[in-house]
């Protein structure tokens, strides 16, 4: 049936299907081959009315072709699946993955928390406090681990007492966090995009050891920054 997906689309919209759940072709495979396109799905979706605010993805296929992966969810529209279609719902990845470019990935797409599943019981309430309370929150076991990659190299000046570099952009959107500007504020003083806001926000969290806004805050007050 899916090897003609209008037909396919068609069908479901005359029987009063409005939402259809995907299943990528990049992970799996020739069965839903007729999906590659990401922007040829979407157009023929909205040609019956309906969208794709959903899809399953392999976890093979996030870690080898996560980019594309991606990518193809974009050209449909479910990126922002969640954050989009249910703003009230606030999301917290729990996964076994502490790459820095998967976390970057995640928080783009809306989550505003990251726990890894190894960590302590008690790393997972604390996210989902913090999140209910409308905070970012990275786990602790992965700020530790983006601080120790940042180290300084052998040989190298030390840095202050456990202080950690961070770029002048990062630098910038702490300030703003710590005086309460919104992300939409920050995007705008700041003259980048939405998602650049929340990916460096919760990067620069993560390399200076920070979990809530509240210890943004103090950590702003202990620079001169406020």
């Amino acid at each position: 049936m899916l090897g003609d997906f209008p037909a396919f689309v068609k069908l479901l919209a005359g029987i009063g299907v409005t939402r259809l759940e995907l299943c990528s072709p990049i992970g799996y495979g020739a069965e839903f081959s007729s999906l590659a396109n990401g922007k040829d799905v979407a157009r023929i979706l909205a040609d019956h009315g309906m969208k794709s605010e959903s899809s399953h993805f392999t976890l093979g296929e996030l870690r080898k072709s996560q980019e594309k992966s991606i990518e193809w969810a974009k050209e449909i529209g479910i990126t922002q699946m969640i954050t989009d279609a249910c703003p009230q719902v606030k999301v917290i990845a729990l996964t076994r993955h502490d790459d820095a470019g998967f976390v970057r990935k995640l928080l783009e797409a809306g989550a505003m928390g990251y726990v890894l599943k190894q960590s302590a019981l008690s790393e997972l309430t604390r996210a989902v406090r913090a999140v209910a309370a409308g905070q970012e929150f990275v786990d602790t076991a992965f700020r530790r681990a983006v601080t120790s990659s940042s180290a300084e190299p052998a040989g190298a000046e030390p840095a202050a007492a456990s202080e950690v570099a961070l770029s002048s952009q990062e630098q910038a959107v702490l300030r703003l966090v710590a005086a309460a500007y919104t992300s939409q504020e920050i995007a705008t003083s700041l003259a980048i995009d939405m998602t650049e806001v929340l990916a460096t926000r919760s990067l620069a969290m993560a390399k200076a050891g920070l979990a809530t806004r509240t210890d943004v805050v103090h950590y702003a007050q202990a620079r001169g920054w406020l």
